[in-house]
């Protein structure tokens, strides 16, 4: 369930000064960086593409050219890795994808340049290999264009994109929503973490820790404990009775919204099994999660 940020081609020759400067390439580079900055924060994999045409003889990005290379605002940091790409589709003859898989990654966030070429290129692609995509509308530069004499301003040109994207392949957001969501995904993930590594360490008091003191836990076939006084009994009788040793089984996190996040996952323990129908996880005050609802149930 890992999140990954994708940025696309975001090279000098884009920006003005460039061989093919684009309309809004410093507003769309200053929003990439809040994205880049959002993701090194949180620990979550970033992955830098850039394009270079083979021939030196090409309007741009001409291999081993200064044009051809990463702007500085968004250079990459130690350990981030930069995949070059000859083709509009960045998995093209790519390691793209292995580099996905090695980190598990089923979600990418996307951003760069140009919004109708290689931007609209990846989105597709990557929703075709089976990611969840998103897009940062507003990281995102494009030109005017022109076709059998009708002239298209960059902006229609990039509306018609994120349109189409939104329709069928990504979920196209501001950069603002996005980091929201980065931040509470990276949350949650902490927070689930630290449930987990309670209750292997037989600390029913860290697990009920992680819950809102209000929280309702509906745990089939046993029942219903609402208060943390409750859940925090149902794990010291649990935790008593030998059980141990949890692990979540394919987990996924659906954003609802800014504040709140739902995991789903099978689940195993030493001695059970079974499902995790819902874990409503909510954003508090100091900027950790916790859990307002728990459904689950032993099969």
């Amino acid at each position: 369930m890992t999140t990954a940020l994708l940025l696309i081609d975001i090279q000098n020759d884009y920006f003005d000064g460039g061989k093919c400067p684009l309309v809004g390439m410093d507003v769309a580079a200053k929003h990439s960086v809040n994205l880049l900055d959002a993701f090194r924060e949180s620990s979550l994999p970033v992955i830098h593409v850039r394009h270079e045409f083979l021939d030196t003889e090409t309007a741009f990005f001409s291999a081993g050219s200064e044009g051809a290379l990463i702007h500085p605002l968004l250079a990459p940091a130690q350990g981030e890795p930069v995949v070059v790409k000859h083709q509009i589709n960045s998995f093209k003859g790519t390691p793209l994808v292995d580099l996905l898989e090695e980190r598990g990654v089923k979600n990418v966030v996307i951003a760069g340049a140009m919004t109708y070429m290689c931007v609209d290129a990846v989105t597709r692609a990557a929703a075709d290999l089976g990611y969840v995509c998103s897009v940062a509308h507003d990281a995102c530069a494009t030109m005017d264009v022109e076709f059998e004499g009708v002239k298209v301003e960059a902006a229609q040109v990039h509306a018609a994109v994120m349109a189409a994207l939104d329709f069928a392949f990504a979920e196209v957001r501001s950069t603002q929503v996005l980091i929201e969501e980065v931040l509470l995904i990276n949350a949650v993930k902490k927070a689930s973490e630290r449930w987990k590594s309670a209750f292997n360490a037989g600390n029913a008091a860290g697990c009920a820790a992680e819950y809102e003191s209000n929280a309702v836990m509906q745990a089939k076939p046993f029942g219903v404990y609402t208060g943390a006084d409750e859940v925090r009994g149902f794990w010291e009788k649990l935790i008593a009775d030998g059980f141990s040793d949890v692990e979540y089984i394919d987990p996924v996190i659906t954003v609802l919204d800014h504040q709140q996040a739902v995991i789903t996952s099978g689940w195993k323990m030493n001695k059970a099994g079974g499902v995790i129908h819902k874990e409503l996880w909510v954003l508090q005050e100091d900027g950790s999660a916790k859990l307002r609802e728990d459904d689950f149930e032993a099969q």
